[in-house]
């Protein structure tokens, strides 16, 4: 009897050191391990209801024209209509469609960066209402990111039915680093038109590239040499479209015309040379080169260089110039002082009756550097 009654209580005894030791691990389990537990069980309670609803709501489809979405940098001074789809619980897309706002309304709210924009708001389009952005006019060097939301509520009781998140980004890319380390090998910086930005940043490292001396920058068809010693954040932006003013005033002259919208200004006066070899034979090599600013053209002087097919003149500015096959006189009056600045294109889509009041007011391509020998109206110049 004394051997069973010892028995039990070592028995007992056992059963009580493992029930503390449990115990004890249970004390001793890191939080997060208990959170994991938690979590397997809520996943575990989803159903397929809240699976769905998760997946349904509200999306963006691309500019048709541009083929940028929300993920692409967005250049200012342009219209971009981004299409407004609903998901449904299988995450089928359709249009969203008058039908769709018999009971509900849409509306965008901005919240952040509406300083990027003119304005944004929902508008019907041709497939069904669109996201209309309209980007903020200018040549900044800095880019801007916008956040807002657009919200599909109950016309009854401002319920919200769905909301998407709404963020994109507007301004001009930066030239690309092997552009920059290219200085190193004396090759030219290439400006390319979707990478017209050069920071402050990138031109210190430049200017340590290339020694303190004099860098060359260019687009093949023209070439600015300038040294860059603590220089600002310029936009190189440019165009040879013709000034239509300039054009309608002496329509029995031949005209080139090169342009600098943001008219980027350099601490160092620079050297701007300009290929001329497609002039040559209608200008019967004579040409006549002008500042256009503020509607007058104001007469500068330049060197033609006839074996390399060249124009090349001294400015610390670069901006709208005008090359003639004769004489106009200095300060010629054309135009009212204009804005140069283009107006981006007005909507032609309606505005959609059931958005609300939420209607606010008003890639980059990889750069590289070229060598002289790459670029024809330098061929024979060298830094």
């Amino acid at each position: 009897m004394k051997k069973s009654v010892s028995f039990m209580l070592a028995l007992m005894a056992v059963a009580s050191m493992s029930m503390n030791a449990f115990a004890a691990d249970l004390d001793a389990a890191p939080a997060e391990d208990i959170s994991v537990f938690e979590a397997a069980i809520d996943d575990a309670n989803h159903t397929e209801a809240d699976a769905a609803a998760a997946t349904s709501g509200i999306a963006f489809g691309t500019d048709a024209e541009s083929q940028k979405g929300f993920d692409h940098l967005l250049t200012p001074g342009e219209v971009y209509e981004f299409p407004i789809y609903l998901v449904d619980e299988h995450g089928e897309k359709t249009p969203l469609k008058d039908k769709d706002l018999e009971d509900n309304k849409i509306r965008v709210e901005g919240s952040e960066g509406r300083s990027a924009v003119s304005s944004i708001k929902i508008v019907d389009g041709k497939d069904g209402y669109v996201l209309e952005v309209v980007t903020e006019e200018g040549y900044p060097t800095k880019q801007t990111a916008f956040k807002g939301v657009v919200k599909l509520v109950k016309k009854a009781n401002g319920q919200v039915v769905h909301s998407a998140d709404v963020k994109f980004t507007v301004g001009y890319a930066s030239i690309s680093n092997d552009a920059i380390n290219g200085v190193k090998a004396d090759e030219y910086v290439y400006i390319d038109e979707n990478a017209p930005v050069i920071t402050k940043e990138q031109f210190s490292k430049i200017d340590r590239n290339a020694e303190g001396k004099k860098v060359t920058f260019t687009n093949g068809e023209w070439a600015f040499q300038v040294r860059v010693a603590d220089q600002d954040s310029v936009n190189l932006i440019h165009n040879e479209r013709a000034i239509k003013d300039v054009v309608a005033a002496f329509e029995d002259l031949n005209f080139k015309f090169l342009s600098f919208p943001a008219k980027p200004e350099f601490d160092f006066t620079g050297k701007l040379t300009i290929d001329v070899s497609d002039e040559m034979e209608d200008f019967g090599g004579k040409f006549y080169v002008y500042r256009y600013t503020n509607g007058k053209l104001h007469a500068i002087d330049a060197t033609l260089d006839k074996e390399d097919e060249t124009l090349s003149f001294s400015t610390k500015t670069l901006g709208r110039f005008v090359i003639s096959d004769r004489q106009i006189p200095d300060g010629a009056a054309i135009a009212a002082p204009d804005e140069e600045v283009s107006k981006p294109a007005a909507s032609t889509n309606k505005p959609n009756p059931s958005t609300g009041a939420g209607a606010m007011g008003s890639v980059a391509a990889a750069a590289s550097a070229l060598s002289a020998a790459a670029l024809g109206l330098l061929s024979r110049k060298k830094r």
